[in-house]
């Protein structure tokens, strides 16, 4: 599984195993997304973990973007989204990576993850041309990922799927 549609095939198939699963621990899935404090449990509980967190940062950083910039790509794809707590919309996907208690994350890998974003962005740049816009919104959102290695590696990913526009926002 390494294509966009792949992954958002496979979160979407977790997605609904997980809303039929019971179990004690919060429910991970409401109808437009996981919960904020519960995307954990969705991963943990899920058939591959390592496979559904990368899935879920890649897709997840094309969707956040594209519900803004590119609604009618949003629209024409089923993402999983992360609900926030308190305020309405969604959080940052440094949630996936973050741990509020300054513990590692489980099942991170950070090949894969690299992975999954590239051939994710490639996707969303070949499919929407306002590379200006997709650019510094995907950028910021990376840059507020606290896990220093994954923030690294998509940084990278990113300037090299976009280098003009990367080259051009690095001049500013």
């Amino acid at each position: 599984m390494s294509s966009f549609q792949e992954q958002l095939k496979y979160l979407n198939q977790e997605a609904e195993a997980a809303l039929k699963r019971k179990h004690n621990r919060p429910h991970p899935m409401g109808k437009s997304g996981a919960c904020q404090c519960a995307t954990d449990i969705f991963i943990d509980y899920s058939k591959e973990p390592r496979l559904t967190r990368a899935a879920f940062i890649s897709t997840w950083l094309i969707g956040f973007n594209a519900e803004k910039h590119n609604p009618h790509f949003f629209n024409d794809h089923k993402f999983i989204m992360i609900n926030n707590h308190g305020v309405s919309g969604y959080t940052s996907a440094s949630w996936l990576v973050y741990s509020p208690r300054g513990l590692k994350k489980q099942f991170m890998d950070y090949d894969l993850i690299s992975n999954f974003f590239k051939e994710s962005i490639n996707y969303y740049i070949q499919a929407c041309a306002n590379h200006h816009r997709i650019y510094p919104c995907i950028n910021k959102q990376i840059l507020n990922m606290i896990d220093k290695e994954c923030r690294e590696r998509l940084l990278v990913d990113h300037d090299n799927a976009m280098p003009d526009i990367a080259r051009m926002y690095k001049n500013i």
